[in-house]
């Protein structure tokens, strides 16, 4: 077969989770394969709202340059069936 692709391991969906695994993966020498069904960029209302953990991540990642240019919230509010919670 032409153009087939040999890889250690195939991540099944491109989105948060498994776009940071293929890094991290890809990062410690395996051959990854992303396989994701739709285009980029997509919107993923998850990714709207980070946490530190998810922040931290995208800093082990190198990405603090890019994170600088996005607001920085230190409340989010989920409201549903007409009651609230604040989380720090």
């Amino acid at each position: 077969m032409t153009g087939a692709l040999t890889a250690d391991v195939v991540v099944i969906g491109g989105g948060p989770a498994g776009a940071a695994a293929g890094y991290w993966l890809a990062s410690h020498g395996h051959r990854v394969v992303v396989v994701e069904r739709r285009t980029f960029p997509r919107s993923k209302a998850c990714g709207d709202v980070l946490t530190p953990r998810a922040v931290q991540q995208l800093l082990d990642m190198g990405l603090g340059r890019e994170l600088e240019r996005w607001q920085r919230l230190d409340t989010v509010r989920v409201v549903g069936h007409d009651r609230f919670h604040d989380l720090d």
